[in-house]
């Protein structure tokens, strides 16, 4: 049974109008909202967003892996003799998640992703920044991802690890300076959550677009880490 089936099972099961009602207003309701708001952001683009949006919409190819495609290392846990993952790579796309893409003076920072808003804006001067585009999508992806499979979010970190591993001797020795707990509390304070799977993710972005480690990532992880001698 799929969970779409036991959701549908388990709704039948409810009997109590109020609890029928919760559940409408907390998901469906939302849902149609986020429905809406994109809809009119699709349809009033200005030319500065639409051309933002197509960025994202090339740069989607990147996060194939995060989308679950069938031709990404990540088929044979979505496909075997037991169970198919029923999901397409595009209904877990950005646009497929009603991820709205805005433009804005940001000032402090090159870009912000808004989960629960799902909105991504770019600060004015970064909209032609691959890397902050980028680094941003990632944050979205991020969430996607863990809201389809917390195992297969991590069963992606493990893969990319072993991918990352036969290309980048001290990886394990970045990750242990990533993972350091002081340093990560002050990071999550300014810009948000930076996992282990965003540093993977984040240095297989740098590798696929040819550019220096850790430039998508940013915070100044570059310097920090050719300052340890670790790239």
């Amino acid at each position: 049974m799929d969970i779409k089936e036991k959701l549908i099972s388990s709704i039948k099961q409810v009997t109590d109008d109020k609890i029928l009602y919760q559940i409408y207003t907390d998901v469906l309701e939302n849902h149609d909202i986020l429905q809406r708001r994109y809809s009119d952001w699709f349809e009033n683009q200005s030319e500065e967003i639409f051309n933002l949006h197509m960025k994202v919409l090339e740069y989607e190819e990147y996060f194939y892996d995060m989308c679950l495609s069938k031709r990404s290392y990540m088929r044979k846990y979505i496909e075997s003799p037991y169970v198919s993952f029923r999901e397409d790579s595009e209904s877990l796309s950005l646009d497929g998640f009603y991820f709205r893409i805005c433009s804005a003076n940001l000032k402090e920072c090159g870009g912000t992703t808004e989960i629960h808003n799902r909105k991504i804006t770019i600060d004015k001067q970064y909209i032609h920044s691959k890397p902050v585009i980028l680094h941003e999508m990632l944050h979205a992806h991020e969430y996607i991802i863990s809201q389809v499979s917390s195992i297969l979010r991590d069963l992606l970190t493990l893969e990319l690890y072993k991918e990352l591993k036969r290309k980048i001797e001290k990886l394990d020795e970045i990750i242990f300076n990533h993972g350091n707990i002081p340093h990560n509390l002050e990071m999550s304070k300014s810009g948000g959550n930076h996992d282990v799977l965003f540093l993977l993710k984040s240095i297989d972005l740098d590798l696929k677009c040819n550019f220096e480690l850790f430039t998508v990532f940013g915070y100044n992880y570059t310097k920090i880490f050719k300052d340890m001698n670790l790239t």
